[in-house]
C-alpha cells in the first residue's frame, strides 16, 4: 500500500521496469492550492519494498492526470499542466437588481460567465530505471494550449508518443482534430496535426506493438471514436503521420482496442454489465487521399 493524500483525485498509473515498478499519481497540494505529481517505486521481486513519495512536477504548476510508460533504460513520465493558481470561473447568475418603486418590473436575462479552463499544456519527462528524472520535464505543447485529454506510449525506438485532444472550449465540444507527438531521447519532438469531419469526442487511444510478427508492419496505431460511435484506427508512420486513412473497421465497429501483440489485437466490446473480449488482426489499408484544402485531412476507409 502507498499512502496518498485525502483528495478527490482518482487518476494513478503504474508501469513495470525490469528490476522495480513505478506508482504516479496527482495529489492536492493544500498548503500550496495546486495539484502535484507524486511516484513512489518498489521491487519487483518484493513488492513490500516501497520508496516514499516524491513529488516531480514543479513547485509553480498545477498538474493533474499522469501517466507513465516503460521505455529502454527507464520510464517516460507525462501529465497535464496549468498555472499554479488556475482561473476556474463557474457558470453564476449576475445578482438581479431590484426594480424601481415607480415602474413596473421588467423580466430580464441572467448575465452568465463562461467556463474558462484556462490554459493547460502537456509535459513529458524522462525517468531512469529507479523512477528518477534525469532531465528537467519538457513541455509538448504551446504555452496558450488548453488540452483536454491525452495518451501516452513508448515506440520501439525509444522514444515517447503522445496523441493528445486541445480545445478552450468545455469537455465534450472538440474541435475535428487530433495532435500527435513523438520526443526522441535527445529531447526534439516532431508534431502532426490530424483533422477529421468525423472525429468524435474523448481522447485518443495509441498503441504499440513491441513485437511484430512482420518487421515491415507498421507498429504504431491510433484509435478514435467518431461521431457514429464507431472506432476509428489508422496506422502510424514513424514521423507521426499517418500511413493510411482514419476509417472504421466493422470488426471492431464501436469496441475498444485495448493491446497489440505480434500483430494480434485484443478488443473489448460492453455487453451490458459484462465485457466481451475478441481477438482481430488488421493491417493498413490505402494511404490517406490529399485533400483540396490547405490543411491535410483524413479520409475514412475499412479495412
Amino acid at each position: 500500500e502507498i499512502t496518498e493524500s485525502r483528495d478527490e483525485s482518482r487518476v494513478a498509473h503504474l508501469a513495470l521496469g525490469p528490476e522495480r515498478g513505478v506508482v504516479v499519481w496527482d495529489e492536492w497540494n493544500r498548503a500550496d492550492k495546486h495539484g502535484v505529481i507524486r511516484t513512489s517505486t518498489f521491487a519487483r521481486k518484493d513488492v513490500s519494498n516501497v520508496t516514499r513519495p516524491r513529488s516531480v512536477s514543479a513547485a509553480d504548476e498545477d498538474a493533474e492526470a499522469p501517466r507513465i510508460v516503460r521505455r529502454p533504460g527507464g520510464f517516460w513520465l507525462a501529465w497535464i499542466s496549468g498555472a499554479a493558481k488556475p482561473k476556474r470561473t463557474l457558470a453564476l447568475p449576475a445578482k438581479p437588481k431590484a426594480p424601481a418603486l415607480a415602474s413596473a418590473p421588467s423580466v430580464q436575462e441572467p448575465d452568465v460567465a463562461p467556463l474558462e479552463l484556462g490554459q493547460r499544456v502537456l509535459r513529458v519527462v524522462p525517468l531512469d530505471g529507479n523512477g528518477v528524472p534525469v532531465a528537467e520535464p519538457k513541455s509538448v505543447t504551446a504555452k496558450d494550449a488548453h488540452v483536454l485529454g491525452f495518451d501516452l506510449e513508448a515506440g520501439s525506438d525509444g522514444t515517447a508518443l503522445l496523441a493528445w485532444r486541445d480545445d478552450d472550449t468545455a469537455p465534450g465540444a472538440e474541435e475535428r482534430s487530433v495532435h500527435l507527438a513523438r520526443v526522441k531521447p535527445d529531447g526534439s519532438i516532431d508534431k502532426n496535426v490530424l483533422y477529421d469531419d468525423e472525429a468524435g469526442a474523448g481522447v485518443p487511444s495509441l498503441l504499440v506493438d513491441a513485437t511484430p510478427r512482420d518487421p515491415n508492419a507498421p507498429s504504431v496505431w491510433l484509435a478514435l471514436d467518431s461521431v457514429s460511435d464507431a472506432t476509428r484506427i489508422a496506422a502510424v508512420g514513424p514521423g507521426g503521420s499517418l500511413l493510411d486513412a482514419l476509417g472504421p473497421e466493422p470488426v471492431i465497429r464501436s469496441g475498444d482496442p485495448l493491446l497489440i501483440a505480434s500483430g494480434r489485437w485484443l478488443v473489448a466490446k460492453s455487453r451490458g454489465l459484462a465485457s466481451e473480449l475478441s481477438v482481430v488482426e488488421c493491417k493498413p489499408s490505402a494511404p490517406p487521399t490529399a485533400a483540396s484544402d490547405e490543411a491535410p485531412r483524413a479520409a475514412s476507409s475499412g479495412r
